[in-house]
């Protein structure tokens, strides 16, 4: 998928860049700095470099989470403050399966959100990694 997206944008003559991070032990470890015409993250960002407000208002902490943190207009706009910080933190935990791994000061092991609503748990494997 990768390498069909970085001939697109080679031919396209653009760049781009992975919105979700990806778990980079997905991707070919010889390719995974050389990518010219895409940037490719690891790491969540979420409550650290952006947020979500949804259409209703509601601030989350990012556009894959179902967790409601507060409402864009109340004087407390963020009330569920553990949660934002579990994020703002990097305090999620990450998946037993990748502790031992040399990516993992660069890679979240994929998105939690996205474990946390396949598997229940924010440190559980991201559904990508399925394939590993």
């Amino acid at each position: 998928m990768v390498d069909v997206t970085v001939k697109v944008l080679e031919t396209a003559g653009s760049v781009g860049a992975v919105g979700t991070e990806i778990p980079l032990c997905v991707l070919n470890e010889d390719k995974l700095d050389k990518y010219e015409y895409l940037r490719v993250g690891g790491l969540c960002a979420a409550a650290r470099g952006f947020f979500v407000i949804d259409p209703s208002g509601v601030v989350r902490a990012c556009n894959h989470s179902p967790k409601r943190l507060g409402h864009i207009l109340a004087d407390e706009i963020i009330t569920e403050t553990d949660y934002w910080n579990t994020f703002a933190n990097r305090a999620y935990g990450l998946p037993e399966m990748c502790a031992g791994c040399k990516l993992k000061s660069r890679c979240d092991c994929g998105c939690r959100e996205a474990a946390a609503i396949c598997y229940g748990a924010l440190d559980a494997p991201d559904p990508s990694m399925a394939v590993v």
